[in-house]
């Protein structure tokens, strides 16, 4: 909830975001700007539930910023390369469930 690195880590993923969207989608029609404006409310009312309570949605968002520093950090070795083909697929199993919950709950996370 106060940790300082998840939340250096959370600004910096909404900012790349936004100026994503800006170069992605320079204009849009009426129905993609609902669409995204509904995303991004589902999503800070996600944000501010997860701040508020120690429930499922604050371990949600604490493992996705667990995982993204440690991704950013980059210290982890792997020499086996059959460690190495299963952190590989963990990572698709995480691309796939964050899709997934973007999807069956209309939010906007980022991996």
């Amino acid at each position: 909830m106060y940790a300082r690195q998840p939340r250096g880590y959370l600004l910096r993923k909404i900012r790349e975001g936004l100026d994503e969207a800006k170069e992605q989608y320079p204009t849009w029609d009426q129905q993609q700007v609902i669409d995204r404006w509904e995303r991004a409310l589902n999503t800070k009312f996600l944000f501010e539930i997860a701040s508020c309570k120690f429930g499922i949605e604050h371990r949600v968002i604490s493992n996705l910023c667990t995982i993204g520093i440690e991704r950013e950090a980059g210290t982890s070795r792997i020499p086996n390369p059959q460690l190495l083909r299963q952190r590989k697929e963990a990572e698709e199993d995480y691309k796939q469930l964050i899709q997934r919950l973007n999807n069956s709950m209309r939010l906007c996370l980022r991996t």
